[in-house]
């Protein structure tokens, strides 16, 4: 634009802060102002894409920055020797101890939602684990590289998470699996008995005839320190068999719920706990080579640079027992005997608790595919809606009634719609706190639908004095039901930090007004039953009443 010839434009390579900067801003100005609405102004490399993620979200995990320009230098491999760590080939018992913590801890970021080139692949020995000298470390290492495949495999096929929660992409890197679960676990076999061998032998390392298991750390491990490996191997070994289920469970086939799996899970915690009670044991990082972020430079591109925690060894245990604490309940759910039970089960598991991704996808696998393919067992969601309704309706209409009106054709289909609106609730309920308040928002809005289609069966039944002027079988319970999730969405909001101090107020008296029109509800019923009950016993006053005035006349007649 005219100014701009005027303007002194450096080069990036030769500015400093020593050199004056210029203010381009007017002459940007001036440009605009001669742009027509829809034309754009732009170099030679700008790109849309480079202008989006340019913009700052101001959160962390979303922010993933601007790319090198297309002049960008090549990136060196991994394995190159420019940025290549120092890999020691002989590693002593507490730099192998290290390793396994510091792996362990990248991969419990992993299983928080980061992506593999950030956390396990930032250890250059996961790039290619047969460069590892000791046969224990590298099966180590293939079982972390093994348990992060089975997590991501889980992962995408629950398809319940979220780009904020979870990242998927292996940017072209191997997870192993070219080991077999069999191989694998020979592999761990191999290793524990390695292990046996040492404490058998008071310390002496397995000789000769133990094959490529020689040349272990174990040569130069003390008691304590052999100890420590086993709890570290046992550790990866049981979160790889605790998670493998989840690849391949279905209702039909319940793998994940056998009893041998919780097994598992219980004596993976319980290495875990060994393994933390012994992190002084290991080499602490910066003693460590094989690590470094030069390890996948030439892999990140375009995924998200997220700001990682730091990898605190004893905290990445604590975060992997609560993980195996929170998959310990999910089953729990299968066993609920009503509906109330069932949602307030769900409510607690992954409302009141912030679930981590890979517990929301075994929630989404083991429970949620379980009620969506049970269709005729006493606890399938049919059933436990009808349940639901007769219990709702207790007093106003007998029980035995409730459920003969709710075997009807119509009245069948009308709860087939009811018991499909609660498994999508369900399955909201499988995503992260922002995700679930806005797909309940728009739950509520599609309920709007079912609601006019019950309200007018509701209406037929009363037409065809199947049940009382007064009494709406389906739709009063899921007004009622509805109300209590307006109300869960706008707690949703306060656990979200969304409102502005101005508008608690509003909040406050809506969640009121809201609660006092699911007691109005409940207590309309309740006058309802107490009315049906009234009437009852006035009818059966009646009916003895007659039969008593019956019985006199009789008697009456008989002396005539």
């Amino acid at each position: 634009s005219g100014s701009g010839a005027d303007m002194v434009t450096p080069s990036v390579a030769s500015l400093s802060l020593e050199e004056p900067w210029v203010d381009i801003l007017p002459a940007i100005i001036e440009a605009g102002d001669g742009l027509a609405v829809g034309e754009l102004l732009h170099g030679e490399k700008f790109s849309l894409h480079e202008a989006m993620s340019a913009l700052e979200m101001m959160d962390p995990q979303m922010d993933s920055g601007m790319e090198g320009g297309a002049e960008a230098e090549a990136v060196p491999a991994w394995d190159s020797e420019a940025v290549r760590p120092l890999w020691p080939g002989d590693l002593s018992a507490r730099e192998t101890i290290g390793v396994m913590d510091e792996l362990l801890a990248k991969l419990s970021l992993f299983f928080q939602g980061h992506s593999l080139v950030h956390t396990i692949f930032t250890c250059a020995w996961a790039h290619k684990p047969e460069v590892v000298q000791c046969p224990i470390l590298r099966t180590f290492v293939l079982g972390a590289l093994r348990a992060a495949d089975v997590a991501l495999t889980s992962v995408a096929r629950a398809n319940v998470y979220d780009e904020e929660d979870f990242v998927t992409s292996t940017a072209g890197l191997s997870l192993g699996d070219e080991v077999g679960d069999a191989e694998l676990a020979a592999l761990f076999a191999s290793a524990h008995a390695a292990l046996d061998h040492f404490s058998a032998s008071c310390g002496s390392a397995p000789s000769g005839n133990e094959g490529v298991w020689q040349a272990t750390v174990l040569d130069r491990a003390t008691h304590t320190q052999a100890v420590a490996i086993r709890a570290r191997l046992q550790a990866i070994q049981e979160l790889f068999r605790t998670l493998s289920p989840l690849r391949r469970h279905t209702a039909a086939n319940p793998l994940a719920l056998a009893p041998e799996v919780a097994l598992v899970r219980a004596a993976a915690r319980d290495a875990l706990a060994q393994v933390r009670a012994s992190v002084a044991e290991g080499a602490p990082a910066a003693e460590l080579g094989a690590f470094g972020e030069a390890c996948t430079v030439h892999v990140r591109g375009t995924l998200p640079k997220r700001a990682l925690p730091t990898a605190d060894r004893a905290v990445a245990c604590a975060s992997l027992e609560t993980l195996l604490a929170q998959l310990e309940r999910l089953p729990l759910l299968l066993d609920a005997a009503s509906l109330d039970e069932l949602l307030e089960g769900y409510r607690d598991v992954a409302v009141r608790t912030i679930l981590e991704p890979l517990a929301r996808t075994a929630l989404r696998i083991l429970v949620l595919c379980q009620h969506e393919a049970d269709r005729s067992s006493p606890r399938a969601l049919t059933n436990l809606t009808a349940e639901a309704l007769a219990a709702w309706h207790q007093g106003v209409a007998p029980r035995e009634t409730v459920v003969k009106l709710l075997s009807r054709e119509d009245c069948r289909t009308g709860l087939e719609h009811l018991a499909h609106t609660l498994l999508v609730q369900l399955q909201v309920y499988c995503h992260n706190q922002g995700r679930r308040r806005r797909r309940l928002g728009k739950l509520l809005l599609e309920w709007g639908g079912v609601q006019s289609e019950l309200e007018d069966l509701d209406m037929a039944l009363q037409r065809e004095g199947a049940v009382p002027p007064s009494t709406w079988l389906f739709s009063s319970w899921l007004a009622a039901h509805t109300v209590s999730l307006v109300v869960e969405q706008l707690q949703a909001a306060f656990a979200l930090d969304l409102y502005h101090p101005s508008e608690f107020h509003f909040a406050f008296w809506y969640q009121h007004a809201l609660l006092s029109l699911a007691v109005s509800m409940h207590d309309s019923v309740q006058r309802a039953a107490s009315t049906a009950a009234e009437q009852a016993a006035a009818a059966a006053a009646a009916e003895r009443a007659a039969a008593a005035a019956a019985a006199a006349q009789q008697r009456r007649s008989g002396k005539k």
